[in-house]
């Protein structure tokens, strides 16, 4: 299965393990709300406190090397 992850940098990039979420992977048209609570760290870095919003720089969609896909993205907000 392929793994597509949103992650959201903060303003601190001590370690490149940033918070992110994977959301599950579809073959239709899908809304998604993220709340700010549902984003981990993977682990593999220093471990930072709560995610941060106010500290919010970057937003990256990551896609996996070699990954066949097409992707909408329509309407992105970040709210508190």
């Amino acid at each position: 299965t392929e793994i597509y992850t949103l992650s959201l940098h903060d303003a601190l990039p001590i370690c490149y393990d940033h918070y992110g979420y994977r959301p599950p992977v579809t073959t239709t048209w899908t809304k998604y709300t993220v709340a700010f609570s549902q984003l981990a760290q993977e682990g593999w870095g220093h471990a930072g406190s709560a995610f941060d919003p106010a500290s919010l720089y970057q937003v990256l969609f990551q896609i996996p090397v070699g990954a066949t896909f097409g992707i909408w993205i329509d309407d992105v907000a970040f709210t508190m």
